[in-house]
């Protein structure tokens, strides 16, 4: 049986928003990892210095980025159910309204990792 259009299209849909779920919890999470190990060697080696207040900025970013990761996520099954009962949510009749639902914390969690990496940055000094 050939799939129609729009059901390739659906799958497309899918699978992206997987993928930048899926991207945005490793990138996210990686960070925070990441920080993490960094502050245990800047212990041990003298070479650099970080200000604890960068680093907790830094950290809360990258963890605010998970938070809106997993709303996102939230969103996209939540309304995946109300698709089953031919509903939406608020203000998501038309595809735009649909679209700023599903995208809004997907860019909320990658200008927080943004956010982050900057300042971690700036909180690096020799």
């Amino acid at each position: 049986m050939e799939k129609h259009a729009g059901d390739l299209r659906r799958e497309l849909i899918k699978e992206l928003g997987m993928s930048s779920f899926k991207f945005l919890v490793t990138l996210n999470g990686g960070a925070f990892i990441v920080m993490l190990t960094f502050v245990g060697n800047v212990q041990q080696n003298a070479q650099f210095k970080i200000d604890l207040l960068a680093l907790k900025v830094a950290m809360s970013m990258f963890l605010l980025g998970l938070f809106f990761t997993f709303c996102g996520i939230a969103i996209a099954y939540t309304s995946a159910q109300l698709s089953l009962e031919d509903r939406t949510l608020p203000g998501a009749g038309t595809a735009r309204g649909h679209i700023v639902w599903l995208t809004l914390p997907v860019v909320l969690a990658f200008f927080a990792f943004v956010f982050g990496v900057a300042a971690a940055m700036l909180g690096i000094s020799e």
